[in-house]
């Protein structure tokens, strides 16, 4: 049960990791592609078509985007906002760790020592007759 347990949550985080990313960046790359001049609706199509491309949006000129921009720009505004949107998931992850540590270290409070040492010390119930 622990190990399946492990599995899921492993699981789960990953992929909510994974779409923190892929929205950041799609954000990020939108606002950047804004700041270079490209227009509102086809920034975003372009960010979004790139967010879904994952590992060969590097390979992609921006010729097959419809954008008018250098190969340097728009692989600057790329590595930029890809690296902006993994700063997120890793500030998310971290602070729900932060919080799953804060709730496990309250739930699993040891008990005070006084309370066990009497409990073993009284005696049992055979010896006390």
């Amino acid at each position: 049960m622990t190990n399946a347990a492990r599995q899921v949550g492993g699981v789960l985080g990953v992929a909510l990791s994974g779409a923190i990313v892929e929205r950041g960046f799609a954000a990020n790359l939108a606002a950047g592609l804004s700041g270079l001049g490209v227009a509102g609706r086809q920034s975003a199509a372009a960010a979004e078509r790139l967010a879904h491309a994952g590992a060969h949006a590097v390979g992609l000129p921006p010729q097959a985007l419809s954008l008018d921009l250098s190969p340097v720009a728009l692989h600057a505004v790329t590595a930029a906002s890809f690296a902006d949107a993994l700063h997120a998931a890793y500030l998310v992850a971290g602070a729900s760790m932060l919080i799953v540590a804060a709730v496990v270290a309250v739930v699993l409070k040891p008990q005070p020592a006084a309370a066990g040492a009497a409990a073993r010390e009284a005696p049992p119930l055979a010896e006390a007759a």
